[in-house]
């Protein structure tokens, strides 16, 4: 009866280490994102030229997604959005606004006569000298 117990649990051991997943991986790999790094100063006047970045091509499927900026290692903002199985080329720039950034957002479908879908969040950064600072957006499926 032992050895039949230890066969047993031997077999569904070796079953389950050749499903075994990661954890968190399907998460991972659902968000889509655009991010670049520049410096950027910490308190930039209206006069600093803003960036614009060359659009990103990304296929998606029909679904429902949260699509928000992410500044500095933070979120600044999301909404949901339903969009249409297509390809899209993703915009993105960042604007100089009342001492800190705008970050704006667009998704540009290929299929011609589609509306392009545009999204803005406001963004800054904590006092300190001109640094790298990594920023974009992304797309999560709902």
């Amino acid at each position: 009866m032992r050895r039949q117990v230890i066969r047993v649990l031997a077999l569904v051991l070796a079953g389950m280490v050749g499903t075994a997943v990661p954890a968190g991986s399907a998460q991972a790999a659902d968000r889509a994102t655009h991010y670049v790094t520049h410096d950027l100063t910490p308190q930039p006047w209206e006069e600093y030229p803003g960036i614009c970045v060359p659009a990103k091509e990304i296929s998606l499927a029909k679904n429902r997604y949260d699509w928000g900026v992410w500044f500095a290692g933070s979120q600044w903002g999301a909404k949901e959005i339903d969009l249409d199985a297509d390809t899209y080329y993703w915009g993105l720039c960042i604007e100089p606004r009342d001492g800190d950034y705008l970050i704006l957002t667009s998704l540009d479908p290929k299929r011609p006569g589609a509306p392009t879908a545009h999204f803005k969040a406001p963004a800054g950064m904590a006092d300190g000298p001109i640094r790298p600072v990594t920023w974009g957006s992304f797309l999560d499926p709902r």
